[in-house]
């Protein structure tokens, strides 16, 4: 996977995507790719927290409303020590 845009059609990549013509499929979808949510990438365990959910939701056939108040509840818990550490770095 290119790591800078300019690589992307750089000559060495024009290469590797002749011989590998799927590899580019994935760089072509890029632009449509979209950062990760704050609760994922800063809550301990937050894509846990939410893949669990989904689970319950797709897999257990659960009541989405229900489970997601349940997530929302577990994510600010879990979120509390970090905001905690965020207030503390901000003295």
């Amino acid at each position: 996977m290119p790591v800078r845009k300019s690589a992307v059609e750089s000559e060495e990549m024009k290469r590797f995507y002749e011989e590998n013509p799927n590899f580019r499929t994935a760089v072509e979808q890029l632009p449509k790719t979209r950062p990760q949510d704050a609760a994922r990438v800063f809550i301990p365990n937050g894509d846990q927290i939410i893949g669990k959910g989904l689970e319950c939701v797709t897999i257990n056939q659960e009541e989405p409303q229900v489970v997601f108040t349940e997530v929302a509840q577990t994510l600010e818990d879990e979120a509390k020590p970090v905001l905690a550490q965020l207030a503390q770095r901000e003295r």
